[in-house]
């Protein structure tokens, strides 16, 4: 049976016929614009364009999903929906706002030159090397900054601009972290973390979260500040002069301590656990010891989440890295991005909710819903403290399949596939679109109907739309 899609509309008949198409398969709209010279809001769609002028602002509103091909911009970008940056490489020289919640990824590497502030919730992935310049950055609850390769920020030493995370903000790199300028202003839970090694090339700053480094943790000036942190890296190398550290904190060293032989701290409220120090490696004034001196609550670390369509289901995993007191993960999803509900909770594997190893989680969701599929993680502590994981693309669901028989029907056409679970508006229309008969079951008497050819509206409560030919004897 082929399968055709039918909207009303009193211009253009064949234009809204393919452009309903193209959305129920999952075809965002294409626009053209050669440049963007004015501040312009952008509708859901693809924007394929050489870039936007200085000093204009882009826009995206929330609920609104945009792709833009553009290897630069001048201007300034706020979002409050979703962004898709396609260009493998990416550049912009104004400021980036992320609102709360929202979501930007790019195709491949990034370099800003300006500004940036990401709000409580939001994600910025970039599938690539992220390069900053000496401009601030502000995250604020819960956002993150997720980097598929090395991330390198150029603040300056001697300025005024930091590299500030509230409130169990996080940045994670996959490669290396390099901060030539460092004022790294850490909050409480806040996170930053590097796959392989992790540079302070600069001192100018104050650590009151979590630092990991899956490779090096290099040293190279002193003033850095430690206000109840948690330092875990796999090796140490203190290149700074005497007293790199002070404050209060306990520093992991899985691997080896070196350095140039200066003290790592004038302060015995810094403790040191080091499996092995080595060449140069000298403690100062820091506590041997294994527990830290105050408690730090290190955040739920996602090292991913994924979700994607297998036939009549769609498959939800993630992984966490640490868990503190963690009672489990609620799995809510959204028909909209918006108006979430629970459908089901995952307990933590966690032994008494705590880890310090990856652990692996599945869900599967096996009545998801036609259309788009907006899923988030609540993670809940045994304290009922809950924060929120965004999925950062929804997945799209053809739905079950659904097909109509007999063609040609004479006295009865049946509607085969359709969910129980969810309300159908079902319409009988003629040629011209106009609707002959309704019905709220799958078997419609069609013997009032003339000879002739007519198409079955099925519409979903997501308004999901499938139309059908059929001929009627």
């Amino acid at each position: 049976m082929r399968t055709l899609v039918f909207i009303k509309c009193r211009h253009a008949r064949l234009k809204c016929i393919m452009f309903s198409f193209m959305s129920l398969i999952g075809i965002q709209q294409s626009h053209a614009q050669a440049y963007f010279n004015s501040d312009t809001t952008l509708a859901s769609g693809i924007y394929n364009v050489s870039g936007w002028a200085a000093g204009t602002t882009i826009t995206i509103p929330a609920g609104n999903t945009v792709t833009i091909n553009c290897a630069y911009g001048n201007g300034n970008l706020i979002i409050n929906g979703t962004l898709n940056l396609s260009a493998t490489s990416f550049g912009m020289a104004g400021t980036l706002t992320l609102g709360a919640d929202a979501v930007c990824t790019t195709a491949g590497s990034a370099q800003f030159q300006g500004a940036r502030t990401y709000g409580a919730g939001s994600q910025m992935t970039v599938n690539g090397t992220m390069t900053v310049a000496d401009v601030p950055l502000n995250m604020y609850a819960k956002s993150a900054a997720i980097v598929h390769g090395d991330y390198t920020n150029n603040i300056s030493s001697s300025g005024t601009n930091n590299i500030s995370l509230y409130d169990s903000a996080r940045i994670v790199a996959d490669g290396n972290i390099v901060l030539n300028g460092s004022h790294l202003q850490l909050d409480t839970r806040c996170l930053v973390k590097s796959g392989a090694n992790m540079n302070f090339n600069n001192g100018n700053s104050t650590i009151s979260g979590n630092v990991v480094c899956g490779g090096t943790l290099k040293f190279s000036t002193p003033n850095i500040i430690l206000n109840c942190a948690n330092v875990t890296t796999v090796n140490l190398d203190n290149e700074a002069e005497s007293g790199t550290l002070s404050g209060t904190g306990l520093i992991v060293v899985t691997g080896s301590f070196t350095g140039d032989g200066n003290s790592l701290t004038n302060s015995s409220s810094i403790v040191l656990n080091a499996a092995n120090i080595g060449t140069g490696g000298n403690p100062g004034s820091a506590t041997i010891g294994t527990t830290g001196p105050c408690t730090q609550s290190l955040p739920i670390l996602l090292s991913a989440f994924d979700a994607a369509a297998y036939g009549t289901s769609i498959k939800l995993s993630w992984i966490t890295i640490t868990e503190l007191n963690n009672k489990g993960f609620a799995i809510e999803r959204s028909a909209n991005g918006n108006d979430y509900t629970q459908i089901a909770f995952i307990d933590s594997k966690a032994a008494n909710g705590n880890s310090s190893v990856p652990l692996n989680y599945t869900y599967t969701d096996s009545t998801p819903l036609p259309g788009y599929n907006y899923y988030r993680l609540r993670q809940e502590d045994i304290n009922d403290i809950s924060a929120y994981y965004v999925l950062k693309q929804p997945v799209r669901y053809n739905g079950t399949s659904i097909s109509i028989y007999p063609s040609p029907a004479t006295s009865t056409l049946n509607i085969v596939g359709i969910d129980v679970n969810s309300k159908y508006s079902i319409r009988i229309l003629n040629i011209n679109g106009k609707a002959l008969l309704t019905s709220t079951t799958n078997k419609i008497d069609i013997t009032s109907l003339a000879a002739g050819i007519y198409f079955v509206q099925i519409v979903n409560d997501n308004n999901i739309e499938k139309v059908f030919k059929f001929i009627k004897e």
